[in-house]
Formats: C-alpha cells, sequence, structure tokens
C-alpha cells in the first residue's frame, strides 16, 4: 500500500508511486461536485465509487457525471464514511459547500443536515465489490475515522492511498506514525 498525503486546501491526488491505474476500482470519498471522480476518467479506472452524503450537492454531482456521459463508470453513494454505520449532524461551513464535516468543531453554522455513514469494509462486502485499488478521501477531519472503517481492505487490498492531512494539526504525525 502506498501512501500519499497533501497538506494544501487542495492538491494533487497522485504523486511519485501513488497513481491511478488502468482498470481501477476507486473510492472517492467526499466527492463533492465530482472533479476527482471525472478526473479518474481521462485515467481510464473501471469504476469510481464517489461517496458524497450532502443533500444539496447531489444534485449537482449527478448532472456533472451526466454531463460527461459517465454514469457507467462513476456511482454515487449518497453517505457519508466513518467507523461505524449510524446517523451523523454534518455541520455546513457557511463559507460553501466544500466545507462541512462530523466531527470538526470549528465548523459552526445555523445549517447541518443529519446524514447516514456507513463503513468501508461493511459497505463493500454488501456490495460485491471485489477489490479496492485507489481512495482518495477529503471528508473534512473524519479521514481517521473512514480509515478505522476500512482496515479489511486496507489488509487485503492493499490500495493506494491520497488522504487529506490539513484538517486537525496532528494530522502529518498521526499518519506517518
Amino acid at each position: 500500500m502506498r501512501f500519499f498525503h497533501f497538506l494544501c486546501v487542495e492538491g494533487p491526488y497522485e504523486y511519485e508511486k501513488v497513481k491511478l491505474g488502468n482498470d481501477d476500482i476507486v473510492i472517492d470519498a467526499g466527492a463533492n461536485l465530482g472533479l476527482f471522480s471525472l478526473y479518474c476518467l481521462n485515467k481510464n479506472v473501471q469504476k469510481v465509487y464517489a461517496f458524497e452524503p450532502q443533500k444539496s450537492v447531489l444534485p449537482i454531482l449527478e448532472k456533472n457525471i451526466l454531463l460527461n456521459n459517465a454514469e457507467e463508470y462513476i456511482e454515487i453513494v449518497p453517505f457519508g464514511l466513518s467507523d461505524k454505520v449510524g446517523e451523523f449532524e454534518l455541520s455546513h461551513s457557511n463559507i460553501g459547500p466544500s466545507a462541512a464535516s462530523i466531527v470538526i468543531d470549528e465548523i459552526v453554522s445555523m445549517n447541518s443536515e443529519v446524514i447516514k455513514c456507513v463503513d468501508l469494509d461493511s459497505w463493500v462486502i454488501e456490495n460485491n465489490i471485489f477489490r479496492v485499488d485507489f481512495i482518495k478521501a477529503d471528508i473534512e477531519g473524519a479521514e481517521r475515522k473512514m480509515l478505522a472503517g476500512a482496515t479489511r481492505i486496507l489488509k487485503d487490498f492493499s490500495p493506494n492511498l491520497a488522504i487529506c492531512t490539513y484538517h486537525f494539526p496532528d494530522d502529518l504525525k498521526y499518519y506517518l506514525k
């Protein structure tokens, strides 16, 4: 398993040996408007599972997929990812649809919604996914919870990982230990 961390607000998802490959099965955790999911198509991946729980963002994600004739390759999964199945309060930032979190207390907003989260290990088994080759995760601080819910996937499939490490001051120490 290769791991690439990125510190900037939005950065590259591929770096050195962490690359998307032909026919990869990809998890896009925090798909948002679908930019990374659509980028994957340029790399000839087999399938992208675009996890995005924000109800206000889902119609835009769906429209972007349709406009790019990518329905066959990108499947929207309207759940958040965590270490357990359940309902969580998703707080929306006042700065726009890119920042919404189930874990960051600093995201203070009058606007929140209850979302359903799943753990990736269970979801992969329930949906008969036979492998996972690449996981991109930009889920506003819930990356650690997502990884805790994907231990079997990490062990069995050793996917390439592109994980955001800028949400908490100790992210870099946590991921590189």
